[in-house]
C-alpha cells in the first residue's frame, strides 16, 4: 500500500465533492451565498494546486496546504457536526468572500508563473550531494538543531538582538525536517526503496520531537513526522498492510496525545525553568493526563466557532482557521486596517543586529492575534498565534489590497521556488520545502513567504557551502599525502 501522493486532481471527482458538500451544507441551513463562495474558494485553491504540478513540486503543495485549514476542514467538520458551515460567525459572506478572492488570487498567480521564463535546472539543484555527505548533513542537522533549543532553554527564552543565540536561531526551523528528509531519502536510495526505516531515521526522528516536545509546540512535533511521511510518498514507497497499520495507529495516537499535551500543558512546560523540570512535568502529563486543566473545558461554549460540540471532535478544534478569518474581518470594520508597512522588514531579515542593532523588527502573530480578539495572558506576547491567512492578507487594506497583494506577493513566491528547487521525485530540496512549510501555509502572514525563502538561503549557504567546502579541502589534502 501506498501513501497517496497526487500530482493532478481531477476535476470530476473534485465537482462531485464539491456538489455534495454544498447540497448538505444547505440542507443544514448554510445560507446560500455562503456557501457557493466558499465552494470557489476550494475550486480555485485546487485549479492553482494543479496548474503549479500538485504535490510534484513545493509551489502546488503550498497552495493545497493553505486551503485545509482555512476552508475545507471547517466546511468538512461543519456539515459532519450537522452545523451551517456559517456557525457562529460574526460577518460569514465578508469571511466567505476573503476566502474566495484570497484563493482565486492563488489561481492568477499559478497561471501567471509559468509564462515567466525560468532557468533550465533549478539552482538548489545544481549540486550533487552523495549519499554519504546527505547522510552527514542529517547527522550534522539534528546536533545543531538540540544545541540551539539547548541554548535556547538555558537562556529561558531570552534572546537578546544581536548575539549569537539570535543569529543562529535563523537555522532552527529548517534542521530538524532537513534532518529527517534527508536521512528517510538516503535509508530509501541506499535500499533500492525496500526500506524507509532504520535506526539511524529512527533515532533522528525521535531526535528532532525533543524540542517540540520540550517546547509544547504542535508543529514542532507534528512536523518531523510528517516530513518522513511525505518522503515515503513522494518516492512510491509500498507498505505492507502489517506496516501500513501500524502506521496509521501510530498517527492516530499520535494526533491523539499531541494536541491535549501542547494544549493543556503548554503554560507548565514552558515556565518550567530548567530541562529536567520540563521533563519532569512531562512524565507527570504522561502518568495522569487529568490531573491538568482540561483547555477544551475552558474553551467550550455555545459561541466558539463549533460550539459546544468543540469537545467532540480533538485536534481537528485547532487545524480550523476559519474563525480567525471572521475576527479579522470583524476587527477591521472597527479597528481599520494594519496595512503592509509593519511586515517590510521582513526583507531585512538578512542583515544580523550586530551588523545594524536597531533593526526594525516586523510585525508578529501575537500583535495581530491581539488585535483580531483573540483571548491573551496580559503578560504575554511571545505565544505565536495561528491566525488564517486570507485575514492577514484582508487585514492589509481591504477589498482591493487583498487580490492585489495576494497575486503579487505568491506569484513572486511560487516563481522563486520554482527557480531555486525541483521536483520533489528528483529534488531533495523540493521535498525538504514540502514538509518544513506545509504547517505553515495555512496560517501565511504576509511577511512569511519572504522569510522562507530567507531561511533557506541562509540554511543552503551556510550549513550546506561549509560541508562541501570541507569535502574538497579533505579531497585535496589526501592527494598531497597520496602523491608525496
Amino acid at each position: 500500500m501506498r501513501i497517496p501522493f497526487p500530482n493532478f486532481i481531477p476535476l470530476t471527482p473534485l465537482t462531485i465533492y464539491l456538489g455534495v458538500l454544498l447540497a448538505v451544507q444547505l440542507m443544514e441551513g448554510t445560507d446560500p451565498i455562503f456557501a457557493l463562495l466558499m465552494l470557489l474558494a476550494q475550486l480555485f485553491a485546487v485549479l492553482a494546486f494543479n496548474t503549479l504540478g500538485g504535490m510534484s513540486h513545493v509551489a502546488g503543495s503550498f497552495c493545497l496546504f493553505a486551503l485545509l485549514p482555512n476552508v475545507t476542514i471547517p466546511e468538512i467538520v461543519h456539515a459532519i457536526l450537522l452545523q451551517p458551515g456559517d456557525f457562529n460567525l460574526a460577518a460569514p459572506l465578508q469571511t466567505s468572500a476573503v476566502c474566495a478572492i484570497f484563493f482565486a488570487g492563488f489561481y492568477v498567480a499559478a497561471r501567471f508563473v509559468p509564462l515567466i521564463p525560468h532557468p533550465r535546472r533549478p539552482v538548489f539543484d545544481r549540486v550533487y550531494f552523495s549519499l554519504a555527505e546527505m547522510r552527514a548533513i542529517s547527522i550534522i542537522a539534528t546536533i545543531l538543531s538540540l544545541a540551539i533549543m539547548e541554548m535556547f532553554l538555558r537562556n529561558q527564552g531570552e534572546v537578546e538582538n544581536g548575539s549569537f543565540l539570535a543569529l543562529i536561531l535563523h537555522f532552527f526551523p529548517v534542521l530538524n525536517p532537513l534532518a529527517v528528509v534527508l536521512a528517510t531519502r538516503v535509508c530509501l536510495q541506499s535500499s533500492g526503496g525496500r526500506s524507509a526505516m532504520n535506526w539511524l531515521v529512527a533515532l533522528i526522528v525521535v531526535a528532532a520531537l525533543i524540542p517540540g516536545t520540550l517546547g509544547a509546540s504542535k508543529e514542532g512535533m507534528i512536523t518531523p513526522i510528517f516530513c518522513w511521511v511525505v518522503v515515503c510518498a513522494a518516492y512510491g514507497y509500498r507498505f505492507t498492510r502489517m506496516q501500513f497499520a501500524a502506521l496509521a495507529a501510530f498517527l492516530i495516537g499520535a494526533a491523539m496525545f499531541i494536541y491535549p499535551y501542547a494544549q493543556n500543558t503548554r503554560d507548565y512546560v514552558r515556565e518550567a525553568p530548567t530541562i529536567s523540570a520540563k521533563i519532569a512535568v512531562i512524565v507527570a502529563y504522561i502518568r495522569n493526563p487529568s490531573s491538568f486543566p482540561n483547555f477544551l473545558e475552558t474553551e467550550n461554549s455555545s459561541t466558539s466557532e463549533f460550539g459546544e460540540a468543540s469537545s467532540k471532535i480533538g485536534i481537528l478544534w485547532r487545524m480550523s482557521e476559519l474563525s480567525t478569518i471572521d475576527d479579522f474581518v470583524s476587527s477591521d470594520q472597527t479597528q481599520g486596517f494594519t496595512g503592509i508597512t509593519p511586515y517590510l522588514p521582513a526583507f531585512l531579515y538578512l542583515i544580523p543586529h550586530f551588523i545594524w542593532p536597531n533593526r526594525p523588527q516586523d510585525i508578529t502573530s501575537n500583535t495581530l492575534a491581539r488585535k483580531a480578539g483573540v483571548p491573551l495572558a496580559p503578560g504575554d506576547y511571545t505565544t505565536q498565534v495561528t491566525l488564517g491567512a486570507p485575514g492577514m492578507f484582508y487585514d492589509l487594506g481591504g477589498w482591493l489590497a487583498l487580490p492585489v497583494y495576494t497575486i503579487l506577493e505568491f506569484a513572486a513566491f511560487f516563481y522563486v521556488l520554482r527557480c531555486l528547487v525541483g521536483k520533489a521525485s528528483t529534488s531533495l530540496w523540493g521535498l525538504l520545502l514540502i514538509g518544513a512549510t506545509a504547517y505553515d501555509a495555512g496560517i501565511c502572514l504576509p511577511s512569511l513567504p519572504i522569510e522562507i525563502v530567507e531561511d533557506f538561503l541562509l540554511v543552503y549557504v551556510g550549513l550546506v557551502a561549509c560541508l562541501k567546502a570541507v569535502g574538497y579541502v579533505s579531497e585535496v589534502l589526501l592527494v598531497r599525502q597520496t602523491a608525496g
